[in-house]
C-alpha cells in the first residue's frame, strides 16, 4: 500500500485579495511617503486657480490652468515608475513581486486614483471660482472629462518613464507629449497638424469641457480611452520584457 499523500489545502480566495490589496498600499505609501508630492499637488491646484482668475477670458475650465494639470498628473505617473530606477529599488521591487504584471496594474490603480482626486479637486476649484457670468454652468459631462484627463495623463507619464528610465530623459519627455505638443500644434492649421492634434488627449478634453474643436464626443471620449489603454498597455509589456 501507497503511503499517504498529504493534501495541501487550497490557498483561500480572500488571501489573493489581500496581496493585491498590499500591492496598491505599498504603491500609495511610495508615491506619497516624499513630502514634495504632497506639496507639488497642492501647489499644482493653487497655482491653477490663480492663472485661472487672472485669465482675461472668463471660462469655467482655464486651458492654461489645465495644461498645468496635465503636467502634474503625468509626472506623478511618471514618478511611480522612474524613480525606483533611478534608485536602483526596482531589483528590490521585483524580487518581492516577481509578477510584473500584477506590479504595474498596483501602481497604475494607485496613479488613476491620485490623478482623478487632482483633476476633480481642480475642477471643482474652477467652478466655485469661476465668474459670475460662468458660475453653475458646468455639466456632469464635463466635470467627468475633467476627471477622466487625470488618470489619462498619469499613465501617459508611466509609459514614458519606462521608456526612458531616467529622471531627466522622463521629465522632458513628459513635458514634450502632454505639454509642448498641444502648445504646437493647433487644429486650426494644415491639415496633418490637424489630425495629429485631434489625437492628442489635450484637445480631446478641450472638446468634452468647453466645446472647441471639431472631432465629435465620441471621438473625444474614444481618444481619451486609446491613450489611457496604449499607455497601459506600454508599461506593462515594456517592463515584463525589459531586462532591469
Amino acid at each position: 500500500m501507497s503511503a499517504e499523500t498529504a493534501v495541501l489545502p487550497a490557498r483561500p480566495a480572500f488571501a489573493r485579495r489581500a496581496r493585491v490589496t498590499d500591492l496598491v498600499a505599498a504603491e500609495w505609501l511610495k508615491l506619497w511617503s516624499p513630502w514634495y508630492t504632497a506639496a507639488a499637488s497642492a501647489a499644482v491646484v493653487v497655482l491653477s486657480v490663480v492663472i485661472a482668475q487672472h485669465d482675461p477670458k472668463p471660462v469655467v475650465f482655464d486651458a492654461p490652468a489645465w495644461l498645468l494639470m496635465m503636467l502634474a498628473a503625468g509626472l506623478l505617473g511618471a514618478q511611480t515608475v522612474v524613480t525606483e530606477h533611478a534608485t536602483g529599488l526596482v531589483r528590490s521591487t521585483l524580487t518581492a513581486v516577481p509578477d510584473r504584471r500584477r506590479l504595474v496594474a498596483a501602481k497604475a490603480a494607485v496613479v488613476v486614483g491620485v490623478t482623478a482626486a487632482l483633476a476633480l479637486v481642480l475642477a471643482s476649484a474652477d467652478i466655485v471660482n469661476s465668474r459670475p457670468t460662468t458660475a453653475g454652468s458646468a455639466t456632469p459631462g464635463q466635470i467627468a472629462a475633467c476627471g477622466a484627463l487625470g488618470p489619462v495623463c498619469g499613465l501617459a507619464g508611466m509609459a514614458v518613464a519606462t521608456l526612458a528610465r531616467h529622471l531627466a530623459t522622463t521629465a522632458a519627455g513628459v513635458c514634450v507629449v502632454l505639454g509642448a505638443l498641444p502648445l504646437f500644434l493647433q487644429p486650426k492649421q494644415n491639415r496633418w497638424e490637424h489630425d495629429v492634434s485631434n489625437a492628442l488627449p489635450y484637445y480631446s478634453w478641450s472638446r468634452l469641457a468647453s466645446g472647441s474643436g471639431t472631432m465629435t464626443v465620441p471621438v473625444a471620449w474614444g481618444t481619451l480611452a486609446a491613450w489611457a489603454v496604449a499607455s497601459f498597455l506600454i508599461t506593462v509589456i515594456i517592463l515584463d520584457r525589459r531586462d532591469v
